[in-house]
Protein backbone atom coordinates (compact mmCIF):
# COMPACT_ATOMS: atom_id res chain seq x y z
CA UNK A 1 0.00 0.00 0.00
CA UNK A 2 1.47 3.44 -1.48
CA UNK A 3 2.23 5.94 1.68
CA UNK A 4 0.81 8.62 0.62
CA UNK A 5 1.24 11.07 3.20
CA UNK A 6 4.90 10.35 3.31
CA UNK A 7 6.17 10.97 0.24
CA UNK A 8 9.58 11.81 -0.40
CA UNK A 9 10.54 15.31 -1.35
CA UNK A 10 13.17 13.43 -4.07
CA UNK A 11 10.43 12.03 -5.68
CA UNK A 12 8.16 15.02 -5.82
CA UNK A 13 11.34 16.83 -7.31
CA UNK A 14 12.24 14.14 -9.97
CA UNK A 15 8.60 14.05 -11.05
CA UNK A 16 8.05 18.08 -11.22
CA UNK A 17 9.34 18.14 -14.47
CA UNK A 18 6.70 15.66 -16.00
CA UNK A 19 3.80 17.59 -14.35
CA UNK A 20 4.14 20.81 -16.35
CA UNK A 21 4.80 18.92 -19.46
CA UNK A 22 2.02 19.60 -21.63
CA UNK A 23 2.00 16.39 -23.49
CA UNK A 24 1.86 15.07 -19.76
CA UNK A 25 -2.26 15.00 -19.64
CA UNK A 26 -4.81 12.49 -19.16
CA UNK A 27 -6.66 12.85 -22.10
CA UNK A 28 -2.93 13.02 -24.64
CA UNK A 29 -2.39 10.14 -23.69
CA UNK A 30 -5.36 8.03 -23.37
CA UNK A 31 -4.99 8.31 -27.20
CA UNK A 32 -1.94 6.54 -27.26
CA UNK A 33 -2.56 4.12 -24.10
CA UNK A 34 -5.63 4.09 -21.54
CA UNK A 35 -3.50 1.97 -18.53
CA UNK A 36 -0.90 5.35 -18.69
CA UNK A 37 -3.84 7.35 -18.48
CA UNK A 38 -4.62 6.18 -15.38
CA UNK A 39 -0.83 5.92 -14.37
CA UNK A 40 -0.79 10.24 -15.26
CA UNK A 41 -4.26 10.86 -13.28
CA UNK A 42 -2.85 8.97 -10.30
CA UNK A 43 0.63 10.69 -10.23
CA UNK A 44 -0.84 13.97 -11.11
CA UNK A 45 -3.59 13.23 -7.77
CA UNK A 46 -0.47 12.25 -5.85
CA UNK A 47 1.22 15.31 -6.32
CA UNK A 48 -1.36 17.27 -6.19
CA UNK A 49 -2.23 15.63 -2.81
CA UNK A 50 1.38 16.45 -1.32
CA UNK A 51 1.26 20.01 -1.46
CA UNK A 52 -2.11 19.76 -0.17
CA UNK A 53 -1.08 17.49 2.74
CA UNK A 54 1.79 19.36 3.32
CA UNK A 55 -0.88 22.46 4.03
CA UNK A 56 -2.54 20.52 5.80
CA UNK A 57 -0.42 19.43 8.04
CA UNK A 58 0.70 22.60 10.04
CA UNK A 59 -3.00 22.96 10.43
CA UNK A 60 -3.89 19.19 11.45
CA UNK A 61 -1.01 19.41 14.52
CA UNK A 62 -2.40 22.69 15.36
CA UNK A 63 -5.71 21.13 15.38
CA UNK A 64 -4.74 18.24 17.61
CA UNK A 65 -2.82 20.72 20.06
CA UNK A 66 -6.12 22.90 20.07
CA UNK A 67 -8.38 19.56 20.90
CA UNK A 68 -5.57 18.35 23.59
CA UNK A 69 -5.75 22.10 25.13
CA UNK A 70 -9.66 22.02 24.74
CA UNK A 71 -9.34 18.02 26.40
CA UNK A 72 -7.11 19.90 29.16
CA UNK A 73 -9.55 22.99 29.87
CA UNK A 74 -12.82 20.91 29.74
CA UNK A 75 -11.43 18.67 32.85
CA UNK A 76 -10.49 22.00 34.32
CA UNK A 77 -13.14 23.25 33.78
CA UNK A 78 -15.63 20.38 35.04
CA UNK A 79 -13.59 20.52 38.15
CA UNK A 80 -14.10 24.01 38.55
CA UNK A 81 -18.25 23.56 37.64
CA UNK A 82 -17.94 20.99 40.37
CA UNK A 83 -16.08 22.72 42.85
CA UNK A 84 -18.87 25.62 41.68
CA UNK A 85 -21.62 23.33 42.45
CA UNK A 86 -20.05 22.50 45.87
CA UNK A 87 -20.24 26.40 47.01
CA UNK A 88 -24.11 26.68 45.23
CA UNK A 89 -24.90 24.10 47.44
CA UNK A 90 -23.14 25.24 50.71
CA UNK A 91 -24.54 28.55 49.65
CA UNK A 92 -27.87 27.32 49.52
CA UNK A 93 -27.92 25.44 52.81
CA UNK A 94 -26.55 28.62 54.46
CA UNK A 95 -29.46 31.05 52.42
CA UNK A 96 -32.18 28.01 54.19
CA UNK A 97 -30.30 28.55 57.49
CA UNK A 98 -30.31 32.40 57.28
CA UNK A 99 -34.30 32.53 56.34
CA UNK A 100 -35.08 29.92 59.45
CA UNK A 101 -33.05 32.09 61.44
CA UNK A 102 -35.18 34.93 60.49
CA UNK A 103 -38.00 33.59 60.67
CA UNK A 104 -37.64 31.99 64.17
CA UNK A 105 -36.24 35.63 65.31
CA UNK A 106 -39.52 37.35 63.82
CA UNK A 107 -41.53 34.12 65.63
CA UNK A 108 -40.12 34.84 68.78
CA UNK A 109 -40.39 38.62 68.42
CA UNK A 110 -44.32 37.95 68.14
CA UNK A 111 -44.23 35.76 70.94
CA UNK A 112 -41.97 38.65 72.97
CA UNK A 113 -44.88 41.37 71.96
CA UNK A 114 -47.36 38.86 73.37
CA UNK A 115 -46.10 38.12 76.31
CA UNK A 116 -45.14 42.23 76.71
CA UNK A 117 -48.86 42.59 76.00
CA UNK A 118 -49.74 40.13 78.76
CA UNK A 119 -47.98 41.40 80.85
CA UNK A 120 -48.99 44.89 80.88
CA UNK A 121 -52.52 43.37 80.82
CA UNK A 122 -51.55 41.53 83.79
CA UNK A 123 -50.36 44.42 85.70
CA UNK A 124 -53.27 46.43 84.61
CA UNK A 125 -55.77 43.41 86.45
CA UNK A 126 -53.58 43.10 89.22
CA UNK A 127 -53.77 46.53 89.96
CA UNK A 128 -57.04 46.69 89.73
CA UNK A 129 -57.91 43.60 91.73
CA UNK A 130 -55.60 45.46 94.74
CA UNK A 131 -58.04 47.90 93.90
CA UNK A 132 -61.42 45.68 94.58
CA UNK A 133 -59.29 44.57 97.15
CA UNK A 134 -60.82 46.76 99.93
CA UNK A 135 -64.23 46.21 98.60
CA UNK A 136 -63.99 42.66 98.80
CA UNK A 137 -62.81 42.91 102.23
CA UNK A 138 -66.01 45.02 103.38
CA UNK A 139 -68.24 42.47 101.29
CA UNK A 140 -66.95 39.75 103.12
CA UNK A 141 -67.10 41.30 106.46
CA UNK A 142 -70.46 42.22 105.15
CA UNK A 143 -71.42 38.70 104.42
CA UNK A 144 -69.94 37.43 108.22
CA UNK A 145 -72.06 39.43 109.75
CA UNK A 146 -75.06 38.90 107.87
CA UNK A 147 -74.71 35.37 108.23
CA UNK A 148 -74.82 35.77 112.22
CA UNK A 149 -78.39 37.43 111.25
CA UNK A 150 -79.45 34.40 109.38
CA UNK A 151 -81.11 32.97 112.52
CA UNK A 152 -83.30 35.30 113.18
CA UNK A 153 -84.35 36.49 109.58
CA UNK A 154 -84.99 32.63 108.97
CA UNK A 155 -87.51 32.48 111.94
CA UNK A 156 -89.42 35.57 110.37
CA UNK A 157 -89.84 34.20 107.18
CA UNK A 158 -90.29 30.68 108.15
CA UNK A 159 -93.38 31.92 110.27
CA UNK A 160 -94.53 34.15 107.19
CA UNK A 161 -94.64 31.19 104.48
CA UNK A 162 -96.27 28.86 107.46
CA UNK A 163 -99.01 31.62 108.86
CA UNK A 164 -100.04 34.59 106.75
CA UNK A 165 -101.02 32.98 103.49
CA UNK A 166 -104.58 33.95 104.47
CA UNK A 167 -104.06 37.32 106.12
CA UNK A 168 -103.96 40.85 104.02
CA UNK A 169 -100.77 42.82 103.50
CA UNK A 170 -101.42 45.48 106.33
CA UNK A 171 -101.57 42.38 109.17
CA UNK A 172 -98.86 41.06 107.72
CA UNK A 173 -97.11 43.79 108.38
CA UNK A 174 -98.16 43.73 111.71
CA UNK A 175 -96.88 40.31 112.32
CA UNK A 176 -93.52 40.94 110.74
CA UNK A 177 -93.09 43.69 113.27
CA UNK A 178 -94.32 41.61 116.14
CA UNK A 179 -92.25 39.14 115.43
CA UNK A 180 -89.23 41.03 115.00
CA UNK A 181 -89.57 42.93 118.63
CA UNK A 182 -89.97 38.89 119.87
CA UNK A 183 -86.84 38.62 118.79
CA UNK A 184 -85.16 41.47 120.10
CA UNK A 185 -87.08 40.24 123.25
CA UNK A 186 -85.29 36.94 122.91
CA UNK A 187 -81.97 38.39 121.66
CA UNK A 188 -81.97 36.60 118.33
CA UNK A 189 -79.36 38.08 116.34
CA UNK A 190 -81.97 39.44 112.66
CA UNK A 191 -81.86 42.57 110.56
CA UNK A 192 -83.25 45.91 111.82
CA UNK A 193 -86.99 45.55 109.37
CA UNK A 194 -86.80 42.05 108.88
CA UNK A 195 -89.53 41.08 105.43
CA UNK A 196 -89.89 37.91 104.13
CA UNK A 197 -89.55 38.87 100.78
CA UNK A 198 -85.92 40.02 101.32
CA UNK A 199 -84.80 36.89 102.85
CA UNK A 200 -86.48 33.94 100.53
CA UNK A 201 -87.24 36.55 97.15
CA UNK A 202 -84.87 36.54 94.82
CA UNK A 203 -85.05 39.63 92.39
CA UNK A 204 -83.98 37.64 89.30
CA UNK A 205 -87.19 35.34 89.76
CA UNK A 206 -89.39 38.14 90.79
CA UNK A 207 -88.45 40.14 87.71
CA UNK A 208 -89.69 36.70 85.63
CA UNK A 209 -92.70 36.77 87.69
CA UNK A 210 -93.58 39.98 86.92
CA UNK A 211 -92.60 39.77 83.41
CA UNK A 212 -95.24 36.66 83.12
CA UNK A 213 -98.10 38.60 84.54
CA UNK A 214 -97.47 39.15 88.76
CA UNK A 215 -98.83 42.26 89.47
CA UNK A 216 -95.57 44.43 91.31
CA UNK A 217 -97.67 45.35 94.77
CA UNK A 218 -96.44 43.49 98.12
CA UNK A 219 -99.04 41.44 98.85
CA UNK A 220 -98.55 39.93 95.49
CA UNK A 221 -95.15 38.74 95.39
CA UNK A 222 -95.19 37.40 99.01
CA UNK A 223 -98.05 34.94 97.89
CA UNK A 224 -95.42 34.06 94.78
CA UNK A 225 -92.73 33.66 97.42
CA UNK A 226 -95.34 31.79 99.83
CA UNK A 227 -95.83 29.02 96.83
CA UNK A 228 -92.84 29.01 95.45
CA UNK A 229 -91.30 27.73 98.89
CA UNK A 230 -94.04 26.04 100.23
CA UNK A 231 -94.29 21.74 100.51
CA UNK A 232 -98.19 22.21 100.44
CA UNK A 233 -100.38 23.93 98.56
CA UNK A 234 -100.92 27.10 100.89
CA UNK A 235 -104.20 29.12 101.83
CA UNK A 236 -103.70 32.46 100.32
CA UNK A 237 -105.44 35.90 99.97
CA UNK A 238 -105.87 36.18 96.12
CA UNK A 239 -108.43 39.09 95.13
CA UNK A 240 -107.06 39.46 91.84
CA UNK A 241 -107.41 35.65 91.04
CA UNK A 242 -103.69 35.53 90.30
CA UNK A 243 -101.88 33.21 93.25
Amino acid sequence: EFDKDNIPEDVIKKIEPYIHREDFDPAAIKKASVACEAICMWCRAMHKYHFVAKAVEPKKKALAEAEAELSEQMVKLNKAEAELKQVEDKLNKLQADYDGAIAKKEELEAQKKSCEIKLVNAGKLLGGLGGEKSRWTETVNGLVAMSDLIPGDCVVAAAMVSYVGPFTSEFRVHLEQMWEKRLSEEQLPHHTGVRMKDVLGQPVKIQQWVVQGLPNDILSVENAIIMDTSRRWPLLIDQIGRA
